[in-house]
């Protein structure tokens, strides 16, 4: 009995012969013994067919988290990791016993990290669920990778937030692809240049600014007046060469302020800003950037070939404009200044209209 009070149910229980008292509590008390041992024996078999369950789940809960193709991670109350799957730990470029116990700090640089954990306090102390686009650069300043991180508070029986999950994806050719569309949809692939739909946008914010300073503005049209015949006897590729040429003497001669677009063919559009505020003297200014733009433009052009060397010369007309505010709205500005270049081709080409 002493034994079986030290938790000794393994211990020999002989029995007392006979048909007394003595005997028949004998028999009871290792009846009872037997029952405790098969009872102990049901249950350590349940604890451990449930502790085999318990390692199968956990063996595939970790086998499908280290298969997802994002990286998932556990950090706890006071932002160390306490889980991180197989893709971040690969990302580390560590071991998960090496990633456990360590902060943000390990992996990225001060400024990622700074901003990683400002986004961490909001789920650890005030329990909110955060998803937002992240921009982070590794430890040695080298790397940056976009990601769509999504981060969840982890609470306890009591409502005590103890530590946060948190799933990242991959952007950064989702991000590349964006920028690509955003660029192709307010630029001219050829040249890089700003297309009408940006110049638009320019010209509508300045036109507000014009109203608000006072300052006069001024659209230039320039087209190019013998750009078919190269086309013509030399093919698209010098065609193509000339204009990314002409964008680039475009952009030397106006200042940062302006823009220089192109609405396609050989057709390329000038905003000019804070002309000042007098009419007249802006004028004078519009014409003589129109004139340097005429003399810069109007220098040969070079190319080479794997059969020869050759120049040719473009001249162009010029139709510009004067704006002040929104006294006058945008296809009006676009329409003078289209109809000012068409009067110079009427008349020759190669020259200046400024109305």
């Amino acid at each position: 009995m002493k034994q079986l009070k030290e938790g000794d149910y393994e211990v020999e229980m002989p029995l007392v012969q006979g048909h007394d008292e003595i005997a028949s509590l004998s028999r009871q008390f290792k009846e009872m013994v037997d029952y405790v041992r098969a009872n102990n024996k049901a249950l350590e078999e349940k604890v451990q067919e449930r502790t085999l369950g318990l390692m199968q789940s956990e063996k595939k809960l970790n086998i499908i988290l280290d298969s997802v193709e994002a990286y998932i991670y556990i950090k706890d109350a006071r932002y160390r990791y306490l889980y991180a799957n197989k893709k971040t730990c690969d990302l580390f470029g560590m071991s998960l016993e090496d990633v456990i116990g360590k902060e943000d700090s390990a992996f990225f640089d001060e400024a990622t990290s700074r901003i990683l954990r400002s986004v961490d306090v909001q789920v650890i102390q005030y329990g909110k669920k955060m998803t937002r686009e992240e921009v982070n650069t590794d430890i040695s300043g080298e790397v940056t990778t976009a990601y769509l991180s999504t981060k969840i508070p982890l609470q306890d029986e009591e409502g005590t937030i103890y530590a946060l999950c948190g799933i990242s994806t991959d952007i950064t050719e989702r991000k590349k692809t964006e920028e690509l569309i955003k660029s192709l949809a307010f630029h001219d692939a050829l040249t890089g240049l700003p297309n009408r739909r940006m110049l638009d946008e320019r010209l509508r914010f300045f036109m507000t600014q014009s109203k608000r300073t006072g300052q006069c503005g001024a659209l230039m049209v320039i087209d190019l007046d013998n750009f078919k015949p190269l086309n013509d006897t030399f093919g698209h590729k010098a065609g193509d060469e000339l204009l990314v040429d002409a964008a680039k003497r475009l952009l030397a001669c106006v200042r940062e302020s302006d823009t220089v677009a192109r609405f396609g063919g050989d057709e390329f559009v000038v905003l000019v800003t804070y002309l000042g505020e007098e009419e007249e003297k802006a004028r004078e200014e519009l014409h003589k950037i129109a004139t340097k733009l005429l003399s810069v433009l109007s220098q040969p052009y070079r190319f080479e070939n794997h059969y020869h060397s050759f120049t040719h010369i473009c001249s162009m007309s010029i139709g510009g404009t004067l704006f002040l505010g929104n006294q006058k709205t945008v296809d009006d500005i676009l329409k003078e200044a289209d109809g000012a270049m068409y009067d110079i081709k009427a008349k020759g080409k190669n020259g200046i209209c400024i109305v």
